[in-house]
């Protein structure tokens, strides 16, 4: 019986979900990267459940959380590209993974996608904003060559997995590849996981996102100020610390905004469960896992985006374009209580539907092999 579990142990496939924060939003912690966060753990999560050996990285422990194996690789101040040059290349050739899935606009796709190809291994990048495909808008921050070996990186890569039809358009105006479609995914485990209680407050209005620039929160603000019978709660880590300042000052100035600063994932759903609409205020996104958040627990989306028209398509809430409409959308859901409620139902019909994490699995393997198989021949 030990010989026939080491022979399979050593046939495991193996993944590197390639980011750093996935242990901190194990632990909980209020900061953990994000979206892409949540998105790349919901990835480890189901390639351990289909029984593929799983690591990922820990900017402060070598450790095994949830099954997946953290390799310690902690951020440096000084000389982090040299560092980051030759310690990926080492990570690639001592752990030999089947696949490597990454996600978002950085430097480190110029040089993976180049070790890539030498080690031969398939390297998956994930989509993870409707800028990424866009010459000269991807927001990476640093230096020009950081942009540069992006782009270069992406011309290398055969692997694309993009979250709606924009951004699948602007992968093959850009750059002549071809991706495939798929929204985030969902579960797994983790939602299963939440307390039925909580001692955090109900709102009639949520708004949960990183504090940047483009995420607009004084619209939400604003929006409070119009309607100061319902109570509104804004949820977000200072990304830009200036912009949180002034929000957090201008919020608390009005009385039915309660303002949290940065919650961990499982607070933030408890939120979820306890309001009666989400608000999305932002100038563009990828496809937000506050949607999901939000649909898995049955609460419409009131949202200034909406990624290959799914809000408007399945009615699973409204979009707007302008803080007017906004006040009009939120105020007709408000309401009108039979609108609420076929909304409610459309997302109940939608939602596992569509964001099963084992069937989207299956579907990223079958691209990712047929396209093997066209590269081989």
């Amino acid at each position: 019986m030990i010989v026939a579990s080491e022979s399979i142990k050593k046939t495991r496939k193996k993944v590197i979900i390639w980011t750093k924060d996935i242990d901190k939003f194990i632990l909980g912690e209020s900061f953990f990267g994000g979206g892409i966060t949540v998105q790349m753990y919901f990835w480890a999560k189901i390639f351990v459940a289909n029984g593929w050996e799983v690591f990922s990285f820990s900017k402060t422990n070598k450790t095994v959380n949830e099954d997946i194996k953290f390799i310690k690789s902690p951020d440096r101040k000084y000389a982090s590209i040299i560092f980051d040059l030759f310690l990926s290349l080492y990570f690639i050739l001592k752990f030999k993974p089947d696949v490597i899935f990454t996600r978002g606009a950085s430097r480190k796709i110029g040089y993976l996608s180049i070790y890539a190809k030498i080690t031969k291994t398939k390297l998956v990048f994930l989509g993870a904003s409707d800028i990424n495909f866009i010459k000269g808008k991807e927001n990476i921050s640093g230096l020009k060559h950081n942009t540069k070996l992006y782009q270069s990186g992406l011309k290398k890569i055969n692997y694309f997995i993009v979250q709606n039809q924009l951004q699948q358009k602007t992968l093959q105006e850009n750059y002549n590849k071809n991706g495939i479609i798929i929204p985030n995914i969902w579960g797994v485990d983790k939602k299963n996981r939440f307390s039925n209680q909580s001692s955090l407050p109900s709102s009639d209005l949520l708004w949960v996102t990183n504090f940047r620039k483009l995420k607009r929160p004084q619209w939400f603000i604003n929006l409070a100020k119009q309607i100061p019978e319902k109570k509104f709660i804004m949820v977000g880590a200072p990304i830009d610390q200036k912009l949180y300042h002034t929000a957090q000052q201008e919020a608390e100035k009005v009385n039915n905004i309660q303002f949290t600063g940065g919650l961990s994932f499982e607070q933030t759903n408890l939120l979820f469960r306890q309001c009666r609409l989400f608000v999305c205020t932002s100038e563009f996104e990828g496809f937000p896992n506050t949607f999901l958040q939000a649909w898995s627990n049955d609460v419409p989306v009131v949202a200034t985006v909406d990624p290959s028209d799914v809000i408007k398509k399945n009615k699973l809430g409204l979009v707007v374009n302008t803080e007017e409409e906004l006040l009009l959308a939120v105020n007709k859901l408000l309401l009108d209580s039979s609108f609420y409620r076929a909304i409610q139902n459309k997302i109940q019909q939608y939602f596992e539907k569509n964001y099963d994490s084992q069937t989207q699995f299956e579907k990223a393997l079958t691209y990712i092999d047929c396209n093997y198989e066209k590269e081989k021949n």
